[in-house]
Parts: C-alpha cells; structure tokens; sequence
C-alpha cells in the first residue's frame, strides 16, 4: 500500500513544475501538499520527504551523489524540528478554523486573520530550512547554476500556461475550475447558486496574472544574481532569506494593493459561501479541517 501511495504522490508532484524554485514558498508548499494526500501512510510519506524534496530538485539540477547525501542529512535533521516544533501550532489553527466553521462564525474579518495567522506559519516554517538552503545552493558549480537558468526557462512557459492561458476567457475558466475544485474536496458536492458565489467572487478579482508571472521572472533573476554575487556567508543567508520569505518585498505598491483588494474581495466571498453550507456541507468541512488536524498532531508524535 505505501509504494501505492509513493507512486500516487510522484505523479502529484509532478503538477510542481511550474512552481518549485520558481514560486518563493513552494518547499512548504511541496511538502504540505505531499503530507495531506488522501489514504497515505502519513508516517511513510513523512519519513520519505527529504527523498521527495531531493527528488524534485534533481529534477531541476542534476546532483552529485555527494549533494544528494549531504541535503538529505540536513533535510531530515530539520524536518525532525519543524515535526516536533511547529506542527502542534498548525494542527491548533486548523482545529480554530474547524470550530469557526462549525459555529457559523467565519466572517470576512476572522478569513483575514486566519490567512495572516498562517503566513506567518509558513514564514517560520521556510525560516527553518534558510541555512541549509544557503549550504546546497553555494555547493552549486557553475554548470549546475546554468542548468538551473535553464530549468527556470522551461518552467516559464509551463507557469504561464498554467496559471495565465492565452485569453481572458480561458484565465476564468481556469480560476474557476481550480477554485471549485478545491472548495468540493473541503464540503463535496456543491449546488448551483453555491457555485455562483465562488464564480462571482472571482469575476470581482482583477486579473494580476501577467504581472504575477513577470515578477516571478523578477524573482527567478534575483535569485540567480545572488548566487552569482561575491558575497560574504553571513550576507547570502540574509538576501536569501528576504527572497525565499519575503518576496513580497519587491512588488510595487499599486500591485501589493491589487493583490490585497483581490483577497479581500476573496474573503467576502468565503464568509458568504460559509454561511450557505448545509448541515451535512458544515459537518463534511468540519471534519475534513479536524482529520488535518489529527494528521499535523500524529506527525508531531512520530507517528
């Protein structure tokens, strides 16, 4: 059963192209997603992360057995932290959420703070790995730092039709379809009019997708001039830092704006697709939130 599962995760991962290396945040990402796939051995898929992590980044840039080791130390050592640390204060959130949920008391205002809250979740958690991050990417040679350059190429154009398509039209269907998606894996199936808010929300939002996708390649140049720069150790952990947990950083503020106006138009939209749920709806949301819950605090345990 669990080489079932390691076989249903390798194909998941490979929906990552796109995002892993090119996306700040997409480790955690990487890992989380990894962690919450239906009917794994948790413990199994758990004490395979560094191999999967590894994996993938093979998969960009071709390692030496040497690399290969010496990240799967450093991952493991620090996947053992970030277990006993910071999964008990994940799994508290979640249960927070689930209660909210259940209580009918998820407004537009407890939306925000709930995705405030879990930012800096995931700020600490990309924290932890900054210095062995900095340790591999400085034991890059220059024929891996270009094959990395051309990885993020290739990885441009998967991004863009991913997450941008060639029309407006199709950047809505594709919104839409990935945000229902989602929502019926939280409260299985969904009515007409519940679609309708979710859809209506979304047609709200300004479309960012092309400056999204121009400031990745900002991003992916940054992060290539750094590991080019002649650069004390001390200041290539803390612009690695700023990029890899910060990149916000970087945005202009009439883009920061527009991406703070589109969630809070999202977190309208959330509160009131909530407060439409049915009973049986509410109680499959509850439960759903609660089992991510169980999973964070069986990790957390080792088990």
């Amino acid at each position: 059963a669990d080489l079932m599962c390691a076989n249903g995760v390798i194909l998941q991962l490979r929906t990552f192209n796109a995002r892993f290396f090119v996306r700040p945040k997409a480790l955690w990402i990487l890992a989380l997603s990894v962690l919450l796939l239906a009917g794994c051995s948790t413990r199994f898929m758990y004490n395979q992360l560094d191999w999967l992590i590894i994996w993938r980044v093979n998969g960009i840039v071709e390692l030496t057995d040497e690399q290969k080791q010496t990240l799967k130390e450093s991952l493991s050592d620090q996947l053992y932290v970030v277990r006993k640390q910071e999964f008990p204060e994940i799994a508290a959130e979640i249960r927070r959420l689930a209660s909210n949920v259940e209580a009918g008391e998820i407004t537009p205002g407890r939306s925000e703070e709930v995705y405030q809250r879990m930012e800096l979740v995931m700020e600490e958690l990309i924290l932890y790995f900054v210095p062995l991050t900095a340790d591999f990417l400085r034991s890059m040679d220059r024929e891996q730092l270009d094959e990395l350059a051309e990885s993020f190429e290739e990885m441009n154009q998967d991004m863009y039709d991913d997450y941008s398509g060639a029309t407006s039209e199709e950047r809505e269907k594709n919104r839409n379809k990935s945000a229902l998606k989602t929502i019926r894996r939280f409260t299985g199936r969904i009515s007409d009019s519940q679609k309708a808010i979710i859809t209506d929300s979304l047609a709200k939002m300004e479309d960012a997708s092309e400056e999204w996708i121009n400031y990745q390649r900002d991003w992916q140049k940054r992060f290539l001039d750094l590991l080019d720069a002649d650069v004390s150790e001390v200041e290539f952990i803390e612009q690695l830092a700023q990029l890899l947990v910060y990149p916000r950083n970087v945005h202009s503020g009439e883009y920061r704006a527009r991406v703070d106006a589109n969630r809070q138009i999202f977190h309208e939209g959330f509160s009131e697709f909530l407060g439409s749920l049915t009973e049986k709806q509410n109680k499959h949301a509850v439960a759903e939130l609660n089992d991510y819950a169980d999973l964070m605090i069986k990790l957390s345990d080792g088990r």
